[in-house]
This record gives C-alpha cells, sequence and structure tokens, in this order.
C-alpha cells in the first residue's frame, strides 16, 4: 500500500487494487504480477462500487495478499481462511473464498480448490458470469483429476447453464466421459441435446461418431441410423458406408431399399469389400438385373477388390447368359411394353435398360410406366421413382433426379436411401471425389480416459 494511502479514512479503498488483482486470477486462473495490474489500473473505467470488508477481514486478507506476493502460498491460504472464518459481510466471504482458491491454484492443490469454489457458488455470492465460469472449472478440474463421476455431474451443470457459451469441445467431452462411465444413452443425449440446440451443421465428424458410438454401445440398432446416414452423406468414405449396409441389413430392411443403397455406394465409388460385391450382385439377380449384376461383378474384378473364387465363378456364370438373354430380347420387350397398359412392364424394361446402361431408355420406359392411365399396375411406386432418379442421376440430370428422390421418399420403405441419393443430387457433391478408405471403421470408442484441457489454458 502506497503511503498516501494509510491516511484514507477506514474504509475497504486501501485493498481495491490488490483484491481486485486477486479477483483476476480466481477469475482467469492466469498469474500476473502485482505491479503489472497496477500499471494498467488507470485504464479501468469506473465500474461498482469499491467492496465493503469489515476491519478485522480487511486486515486479515491484507495479510494474505502479502503472503501471496511473496509466493509463499501456504501462509496466504491460511490466513484466508482465516478471514473467511471471521467474515460477516457478502464481501467478506466472496473475498475469502476467492483467495483461497487463488492460492491453491497456485500451488496446485486441486482438492482445495475445487472445495473452495463448490462453497464459492453454494453461497450463492456468485455472479451470473460467474456461476457459469466457475461451474466449468470445476467441472475441467475434476476431470483432470480423474474424478470422472464428479466431472460428468458438473459438465452436465454447465451444459445447462453455460448457454451459448459451452461449445462443442465441451458437450463431447462430457459425452466422452459419459461413455468411459458406461452410460452410452446419457452420452447420446448429450450429443442429441448438442444437435438440437444448434442444429445438425453445428455437429462435426467426431460428434456423429460419438452418437454412434454411444447408440451402438447402448444396442440402439435404429437410433445409430441417423447418425450413420449423416456420416455417409456428409463424409462419404467406404468404411461409413459399410457400416450403414451391415445395418439396414441388420434391421431387416426392405430389399429393394437395400438394393438402392448399394446403388447408392456403387455409384458413388463406396464399395470396398469382396463381401459387399457380392451381396450387391445377388441382390440385383434375384430381382431381375443380371446386366447390371454383371457390370458389378466385373467392376468389382478390375478394381481388384473381387479375387478369383468359386463365390465370383458361380455368381458370373448365373450373370451372363440372363445378360445376353436380356440384349437378345430387350427391343422386343420395348415393342411389348409400349402396346400395353400396364406400367410394371414399363418399369421391368426400364430395369433391363439400366443394366444395360442405356438410361436414356430406361427414363423413357419408367416415366411412361408411371403416367397416371398405367401406374396403377405398379407393384412398388416408390422403388419405380428411385429407379428413375438414378436413372435420370446416371445421365447427370440432378434436378430432375432430385425431384425423381423427393417422390420416392415419401414412402416410408424408400425414405431413407432417398436421402442418401438426395445428397448426391447437390452439383457440388455429385462433382466431388470420394476418398479412398482400404479398411472399415467400426464404432469408435473413446480413449480410455478423456483428455481435459487444464483450466489454465481455458
Amino acid at each position: 500500500m502506497t503511503q498516501s494511502s494509510r491516511h484514507r479514512p477506514s474504509t475497504a479503498r486501501p485493498l481495491v487494487a490488490r483484491i481486485a488483482f486477486a479477483f483476476l486470477i480466481a477469475g482467469s486462473l492466469v498469474l500476473a504480477p502485482a505491479a503489472g495490474y497496477a500499471a494498467k489500473k488507470q485504464e479501468v473505467p469506473a465500474g461498482p462500487p469499491p467492496p465493503q470488508f469489515s476491519k478485522p477481514v480487511q486486515k486479515l486478507l491484507k495479510a494474505s495478499q502479502d503472503a501471496f506476493d511473496k509466493q509463499d502460498m501456504p501462509t496466504s491460504t491460511a490466513t484466508a481462511k482465516e478471514a473467511l472464518a471471521a467474515a460477516t459481510t457478502n464481501d467478506d466471504k466472496s473475498y475469502a473464498m476467492r483467495f483461497i482458491y487463488r492460492a491453491a491454484v497456485t500451488q496446485k492443490d486441486w482438492t482445495l480448490a475445487l472445495s473452495s469454489l463448490k462453497d464459492y457458488l453454494a453461497s450463492g455470492l456468485a455472479t451470473p458470469e460467474e456461476v457459469v465460469k466457475f461451474t466449468r472449472v470445476i467441472a475441467q478440474i475434476s476431470t483432470q483429476q480423474k474424478d470422472y463421476v464428479s466431472g460428468l455431474e458438473w459438465y452436465q451443470k454447465y451444459l445447462e447453464v453455460g448457454g451459448a457459451a459451452a461449445t462443442l469441445e465441451d458437450y463431447d467431452t462430457a459425452a466422452s466421459i459419459a461413455l468411459n462411465q458406461k452410460q452410452p444413452l446419457l452420452a447420446a443425449q448429450i450429443v442429441e441435446t448438442f444437435r438440437q440446440r444448434r442444429g445438425d451443421d453445428a455437429m462435426d465428424e467426431r460428434m456423429w461418431l460419438r452418437l454412434n458410438a454411444a447408440y451402438y454401445r447402448a444396442e440402439k440398432n435404429q437410433e445409430r441410423r441417423a447418425p450413420m446416414q449423416q456420416l455417409v452423406v456428409r463424409y462419404p468414405k467406404p468404411a461409413y458406408m459399410h457400416d450403414l449396409l451391415n445395418l439396414m441389413i441388420d434391421v431387416n430392411t426392405d430389399d429393394r431399399s437395400l438394393a438402392n443403397a448399394f446403388r447408392f455406394a456403387y455409384a458413388r465409388g463406396l464399395l470396398s469389400k469382396q463381401n459387399q460385391y457380392f451381396d450387391f450382385a445377388e441382390r440385383l439377380l434375384n430381382q431381375g438385373a443380371p446386366a447390371e449384376a454383371l457390370d458389378v461383378l466385373e467392376q468389382g474384378v478390375a478394381s481388384e477388390a473381387l479375387k478369383p473364387s468359386d463365390s465370383l465363378k458361380s455368381l458370373t456364370d448365373q450373370a451372363k447368359p440372363a445378360a445376353a438373354e436380356d440384349r437378345r430380347t430387350v427391343a422386343a420387350l420395348d415393342k411389348e411394353a409400349r402396346g400395353k397398359q400396364n406400367g410394371e412392364m414399363d418399369v421391368k424394361l426400364g430395369l433391363a435398360y439400366i443394366g444395360l446402361k442405356q438410361y436414356d431408355k430406361a427414363v423413357e420406359a419408367i416415366r411412361r410406366g408411371l403416367l397416371p392411365e398405367r401406374v396403377a399396375k405398379v407393384k412398388r411406386v416408390d422403388e419405380s421413382n428411385m429407379l428413375l432418379g438414378y436413372s435420370l442421376y446416371r445421365l447427370g440430370l440432378l434436378d430432375e433426379a432430385k425431384a425423381a428422390f423427393l417422390e420416392a421418399g415419401k414412402d416410408k420403405r424408400s425414405a431413407e436411401v432417398a436421402a442418401l441419393w438426395l445428397s448426391a443430387t447437390v452439383p457440388a457433391v455429385a462433382a466431388s471425389q470420394t476418398p479412398t478408405v482400404t479398411a472399415p471403421v467400426a464404432p469408435p470408442a473413446p480413449a480410455a480416459a478423456p483428455v481435459a484441457v487444464p483450466p489454465a489454458a481455458k
């Protein structure tokens, strides 16, 4: 204290600069020399009135500050505790608790730091801003000290009180801790809350993976479909497509919808495993598309995803003669279909043209089948629109393809796959190169312990 300040009336003013300095330390966890603060003191605009201390506490706080300036943390802590015990005013209590916290942080006594912060919040003396700030600090310190039960509890509190201040990293850390504590549904709830509050576009790849992992651990396959679909749409990788296809098979997705999901993967370069090529080809053979099946097998061999095997030979031997028959008879089938008011025949003709890669003729045939006077005999209108959209996509007519996929998506059986295809009708996405991933990615497990960011870094 300066000489002039000693002759001022007995109020709290002599400690204002030093206690304000202590307050800054308690709030930000960054220690700055007292001289540095004093140099900037004149730049601080006039604020609220100075704190009001009782004389005994004022004396004890000064002693605590002096000890702190000398880096005598045990004395600073002990004297601040005396001040707290003698406190009579709110400012006495508030500053004493923050002095204790300040000294505890400086000497890395995290147990004392936590208890002093919790006491401060429980006292009701913290400002709304301090409640937000210190709730997060308690969560961080608890996690840093591997007290994950407490860390998770306080992160949950912070996500509620923090509002817009809570970052994606805060939500991700909380969800990671929940997964480590074997509470996958709580982890999913935390991520879903972020998603609801900030929207899907605020999610990043890590958060979609976290949500997928949470539902995977909770054995909620139906719930996994949404994050897996988002991963495929937003970050198209063979590994994600592989997992989504397996998931769709596990939850008994309609066979025709599965075939269209495979078409999506094939057209987007997202098939990478031998069993995927075989599965796709078998489905096409079963649905009367041998020429398309043969093309899939040949492309699998060309990409080296398929190696010589009995399964490859068997499927190829089935597809080749049937594909040749389609080529031989397609003109006659076209003539027959045109002469009848049977939309199902038109759609089957369109499927044959798809296998022959004559997509313009496929579009013509399927559109004819969906005409009002013909559509009544079409067994699956949603499937017909999916095939129409696929043909238009292959022709590069993305706007028209989008309209067909939107129509198909009105049927719940095709809604999920239609959403995948709709993502491919965005020009920037359709033109992009899909990265190659040679191994599938299992639902990710978080690290054995979440990595906590030390409070000082925040």
